[in-house]
């Protein structure tokens, strides 16, 4: 993680339509006419803010183990974890993914966005999209690295075929081969 790895890690908090709403409102000091969507996301927000300060305690803790001083805010501001508490019950049910005979949302009555399913969608389709872009930007830089050995090898008059004989390989074939043009440009 303090390798910069921490974009591979994601919290997932989940039936965050399970709750009891009296006791909530009790434990986190809420006003007591608190609606249910109301107290799920202040339970909600005390789930993240605590899952972030753990983690950062890790590595204050790792940090100290070996004979470091972690700056605990500089660690805080570098490490913003995703964080997801999800209602994957309430969601199908909003979403009407499932009939309505299992009955309405428990919590997420009004707003499907607090089944935070959309956003944890969101962030894994933009993880993979990036994680996409970088292992193709690597392979077409592999490839074009092959393409130009090729390409240097190919155009060498003096190299033997495999028949043993010194035959030029033809032009045609040699330019089919320049890709400078056609790669640069694509920015690579």
């Amino acid at each position: 993680l303090m390798d910069d790895q921490v974009g591979s890690l994601v919290f997932v908090a989940t039936r965050s339509d399970n709750l009891n709403r009296d006791e909530l409102v009790h434990n986190l000091q809420l006003p007591a006419d608190s609606t249910t969507e109301e107290v799920a996301s202040a339970r909600n927000a005390r789930v993240r803010s605590g899952i972030q300060k753990d983690f950062i305690d890790g590595l204050v803790e790792v940090g100290e183990a070996a004979g470091e001083r972690p700056d605990r805010a500089a660690l805080a501001r570098r490490f913003q974890l995703p964080i997801f508490c999800t209602s994957s019950v309430d969601f199908q049910k909003a979403a009407k993914i499932v009939p309505l005979s299992d009955g309405p949302p428990r919590v997420w009555t009004s707003n499907i966005e607090g089944t935070e399913l959309p956003q944890l969608r969101n962030f894994v389709h933009r993880a993979a999209m990036s994680n996409r872009g970088a292992k193709t930007s690597a392979m077409v830089k592999r490839l074009l690295s092959s393409i130009e050995q090729l390409t240097s090898f190919l155009g060498d008059a003096g190299t033997a075929s495999a028949a043993g004989d010194d035959a030029d390989f033809p032009a045609d074939a040699r330019a089919a081969l320049d890709l400078d043009g056609r790669c640069a440009q694509h920015g690579f």
